[in-house]
Formats: structure tokens, sequence, C-alpha cells
């Protein structure tokens, strides 16, 4: 038997007390362990675990890394990120080897991402779960290099909107009615949750279909349309003086915030991002400024401009009207 110091000993192997060496390595998350008399029989058995070790890892696939991340990582959450795990799987394919992934593969992954009308945000969600399974591997040493996935930058007014795409995963993680009552109402409305909460029946107009809001008592109130969903909530509660009597706002913020985890949202998602979501989304399909201001209520014209952002492609889309009208 060869006479070797544990500082001279291959990194798997160890020496017990007794003189026997103990083979110790992880394969696919798993440690492995093997007793052996001599060192010679632990560096073949350590060789032919390594020679698995690395056949596996060639062979691993995006797939085989989905499912193992949703048995060790999401048990919790499974549900909610299906979502964000189909994304992945549809682009890449589950046949994907891991070891073939290149930062362009990526790239294009975020442009195919954008091409099928996602908006950044719902974007950097799918790019953290795609970290999070590559990370996953190599810290399980499935995986033996660092693959880096970085975030869209995104503007200031961009990081807590719940993109369309999202808001039914959301919108199924809110167990209360009432709750999911009024989350519906400020996406819809982009009321103030305290606006929200002190409305009743004599401020609603079914017939027109507006909402009327006061600020107080003696003040001209602004008038708030309503969608066909939030109709239907307003027609189910107006039969109470109060439309939500029950509900408390701090009970509200941490049923959300518990909504927003489970969903796997953004932390930075809070109960005034409905209020901003709603007026994004007015911004996005053509409200001016003037229009926002008065939806909104807000006291100055530069607080409605923050949301009106023009990219390019709606540079070019105005072009494009200018060119048929001549």
């Amino acid at each position: 038997m060869r006479n070797a110091g544990k500082s001279k000993l291959p990194k798997g192997i160890r020496q017990k007390k007794n003189g026997s060496y103990i083979v110790d390595i992880t394969i696919e998350g798993k440690r492995k362990t093997k007793t052996l008399k001599t060192l010679d029989e632990a560096l073949n058995t350590l060789r032919e675990m390594q020679k698995n070790s690395d056949e596996i890892k060639q062979d691993f696939t995006i797939g085989q890394a989905v499912d193992y991340c949703l048995k060790t990582q999401w048990q919790s959450f499974c549900g909610a990120i299906h979502y964000h795990t189909n994304a992945i799987l549809k682009f890449f394919g589950k046949d994907k080897k891991i070891n073939t992934i290149t930062q362009m593969d990526i790239s294009n992954f975020i442009n195919s991402c954008r091409n099928a009308g996602l908006q950044d945000s719902s974007i950097n969600v799918h790019l953290s779960k795609l970290a999070t399974i590559f990370n996953r591997l190599l810290e399980d040493e499935i995986i033996d290099k660092k693959i880096k996935v970085k975030k869209i930058k995104l503007r200031s007014k961009e990081k807590n909107i719940i993109s369309q795409e999202m808001e039914e995963v959301f919108l199924s993680k809110i167990k209360k009615e009432v709750h999911r009552d009024l989350v519906v109402l400020l996406l819809d409305t982009g009321l103030r949750v305290n606006e929200a909460l002190n409305l009743r029946k004599e401020h609603i107009d079914l017939q027109e279909g507006f909402l009327y809001i006061y600020a107080n008592k003696t003040d001209t109130p602004r008038a708030v349309p309503i969608t066909s969903r939030v109709r239907e909530i307003l027609s189910k509660r107006i039969g109470n003086a109060d439309l939500f009597p029950r509900v408390r706002y701090n009970a509200f913020y941490t049923m959300l915030k518990n909504a927003v985890k489970a969903a796997g949202l953004p932390e930075d998602i809070t109960v005034h991002s409905l209020r901003h979501t709603c007026l994004s989304r007015l911004a996005k399909n053509g409200a001016n400024a003037s229009l926002i201001m008065a939806w909104a209520g807000h006291k100055k014209l530069s607080t409605s401009q923050q949301y009106i952002h023009m990219n390019p492609q709606d540079l070019k889309n105005f072009a494009n009207k200018l060119d048929n009208a001549i």
C-alpha cells in the first residue's frame, strides 16, 4: 500500500484513521461514497466515478435540468414556476444539451420573448429562472462552468409593472375573492387603494359606465371609466353600502406580497404597482399625458408625462402614417 499524506490525495479521496480510503464524489446532485482498502483501489474507483460523472454532464439536457430544479429548487412554487420553465423549454427544446448553450442562445431567447410581445420586466423573470437553473447545476456539480445570464436593464418606470401575460398567474395566487376583486378593480381603473376602499354605491354609475372619485366632499369628482370585468365586480358588490367593507390595508398588503412571491413576480411589485400598471397600459395603448392626468387625478402634467415613452418603433409607425397621408 502506498503511503500518502492527506495533502497529496486527489480531490474526492480522503483517508480514514484505520488506513482505508473513502472516495467521495457528487453526481447529478447526489453524493456517492465508497470505502476502499488501498489507495490504488480508491484511485481506480474515483476515475471510474468521474468518467461516469463526465458522461452524465456531457449529456445533461435543458429538459433534465428543469425537472431537476422542479424537484430540488422550486417544490413550494411548482404551479407558478411552470409558466417560466415552459417558456424556456419551448425556446431551447428539452433535448438541448446544457454544455452547448452559448451567450448567443441566451440573446436569441431574449429576442424571441420580445417578438412574442413580452415586456422586458416579464423577460427578466424568465431570465431569473434560467439563471437559477444554471446556478443550481453548478452548485451541485452537474456542470463545471458558470453560464452567465444577464438581465435586461429596465427604465425605472418599468420595474414594477405587472405584465398582462403574468396577470393570470398572479390572480390565480390570490385566495380570497374579495381580494381578487379589489386587485382587478385597481388594475383596470388605476385608483389609489384608499380611493377603492372608500367606494360606495352612490359613486357608481353602471348605466354610463363610470366611477366618480371625490378627493373630498367639496371637490368636483373625476370620472373614471370601467371595463367589462370591473362592471361585473361592481354589479356583484353594489348591494353593500361599502364595496369592500371588511378589507383592511395591512391585510391586503400582506396578501399582495404573498401572491407576488407565489407567482414568481419581481419583489419590487407593491400595492402601488397596481395603479402604476394601469396607467402604463393606458400609455402603451396610445393615451397622451393629458388623458392620463384626467384619468389618474394627477395634479401635475409632468407626473403623467413620465408614463409616455416613445421608442424608435413608435416613431417609425408615425413616419409610416405620414407617408400614407402624403
